[in-house]
């Protein structure tokens, strides 16, 4: 395929991480660019085999439950052609006692290394 537009809109409550960032593998089909758009996130393909595989990281920044709605899939010059994914759910669970315990882990390695300093 040819041209290639692939729109994938983002859940509410959730912000999408930056392709540069390297805590996250986002692998995907080659791409000419792709567009962090604030409703979604847009990959330009110039040309594919028979199967595309985008991958961005969402940070979800409340708890609950969100509706995915469909990513789009077009042919440039030919919008007639054209696709979808289906809509599904996703579960945000809030977990505070977790994250309290990572903040309280952080807090105790910021003190000894302050403590190393220091010496």
């Amino acid at each position: 395929m040819r041209y290639v537009l692939m729109d994938n809109p983002k859940p509410a409550s959730c912000e999408i991480l930056p392709v540069e960032d390297t805590r996250f593998q986002q692998g995907s089909t080659a791409f000419v660019l792709r567009e962090d758009k604030t409703p979604s996130v847009l990959w330009h393909h110039e040309q594919t085999g028979g199967q595309i595989v985008n991958r961005c990281v969402l940070h979800a920044e409340l708890a609950g439950e969100f509706t995915v709605v469909p990513a789009q899939v077009e042919l440039m010059y030919s919008p007639d052609i054209r696709g979808h994914s289906g809509t599904f759910r996703l579960r945000v669970k809030d977990e505070p006692a977790a994250a309290a315990r990572q903040i309280q882990a952080r807090g105790a390695s910021r003190q000894i290394q302050a403590r190393g300093a220091s010496k």
